[in-house]
């Protein structure tokens, strides 16, 4: 697998004030056996990727505003996302919007498993910088590790080999492991993922509550994941994968019912 930059300009005319968008993601080139085995969810060139429909709002051009905006995902083997998480500094944030949009309306390369697409949850961050007044965006497959992250290098952290449907009834099985609930529950748990795609630790960075069991859930949910070994200029190293979970917005898989989410219904 050979690791490549890709630098794409979005822009009516390739001028100077053209926006540049920068993809620090891997294109898998049919080139060994180990590209074979497992390929990460990347985001790709097209007219129906990710890549076409992300662009730097026009209001925070004009007042030159900056911000990192992460997304945490389930891409299918179809390249679509599922359970899309956006999270940035303001929840009405223009510039939140925009990912939010191109993530739902674009399609992304698909994982795949011994030449199978297959489907991943993934995590990445979107920077909208304004380097010499260039408006740039800067797209990396982290979230874990937030100094590669911002550094904009070419790496690609773990992605968990699952659907979210799956996470789901994994979280919905250990519900009882929740004592406390808060008006938005929430928890964030790492995933420290060797270079072969093993689980080797997990840990709770945070709760909306502390020491509610939401973190627990979300640990137990991660028992026995496999995952897409994370890439640092193309080659499988060691890596974090971090699970952010808005409770709230979980249901029973195997009921999809409105109101059927983590927290047992009343009577």
């Amino acid at each position: 697998m050979i690791a490549v930059v890709v630098l794409v300009k979005f822009g009516e005319m390739l001028t100077p004030r053209s926006i540049l968008v920068v993809f620090c993601t891997f294109i898998a080139l049919n080139t060994g056996s180990q590209g074979a085995e497992s390929q990460p969810a990347m985001i790709g060139q097209g007219a129906d990727s990710v890549a076409a429909r992300l662009h730097y709002p026009n209001t925070a051009k004009a007042s030159k505003t900056e911000g990192a905006v992460q997304f945490y995902c389930e891409v299918g083997a179809d390249g679509r996302t599922r359970h899309l998480r956006v999270l940035a500094e303001s929840s009405w944030s223009a510039l939140r919007y925009a990912v939010r949009n191109a993530v739902q309306q674009g399609r992304f390369i698909s994982a795949r498993v011994n030449g199978k697409p297959t489907s991943v949850v993934i995590g990445a961050t979107v920077f909208f910088l304004m380097p010499k007044g260039q408006p740039t965006i800067l797209v990396t497959m982290a979230t874990a590790d937030k100094t590669k992250a911002a550094a904009g290098r070419n790496y690609i952290q773990p992605q968990m080999l699952t659907s979210f449907d799956d996470l789901e009834r994994k979280m919905y099985t250990w519900r009882s492991l929740v004592t406390q609930y808060s008006a938005f529950p929430s928890a964030e748990v790492m995933c420290n993922v060797d270079a072969n795609g093993n689980l080797t630790g997990t840990k709770i960075v945070s709760e909306s509550k502390a020491n509610s069991g939401l973190g627990a859930v979300a640990i137990k949910a991660c028992e026995g994941a496999k995952f897409v070994p994370a890439l640092d200029n193309g080659k499988p190293v060691p890596g974090q994968f971090n699970l952010a979970v808005d409770f709230a917005m979980l249901v029973n898989p195997e009921e999809m019912a409105p109101g059927s989410h983590l927290k047992q219904r009343e009577e």
